[in-house]
């Protein structure tokens, strides 16, 4: 029997993030870049003592050329410094839909 992905959509608070962004030519670089991100930010946060607080997330903006800004990233208890390519930020007030 096929496995079904359960989808919801849920109402999120503002966020604080750590993330990594990355232009990506097609969706097919997706699943690397976003492997190397969890991995590059869960090591930060272990130098910095510090844990994600949710799941992490992946967004995408389609770009008019065909190519996509890709960020991968985790929610944090607070405002916390970049390093490198990892980046500080918030996720705004909305809905967000969740696959598991």
């Amino acid at each position: 029997m096929p496995r079904i992905s359960e989808f919801a959509l849920l109402a999120t608070p503002e966020q604080n993030t750590l993330c990594v962004r990355r232009h990506c030519a097609s969706p097919a670089e997706f699943p690397a870049f976003i492997g190397d991100s969890f991995q590059q930010l869960g090591e930060y946060l272990s130098e910095l003592g510090e844990l994600m607080t949710d799941i992490p997330y992946v967004a995408y903006n389609h770009e008019p050329d065909g190519s996509f800004i890709v960020e991968a990233g985790f929610t944090v208890l607070r405002p916390l410094p970049g390093k490198g390519d990892i980046r500080p930020g918030t996720i705004t007030e909305g809905k967000a839909v969740m696959c598991m």
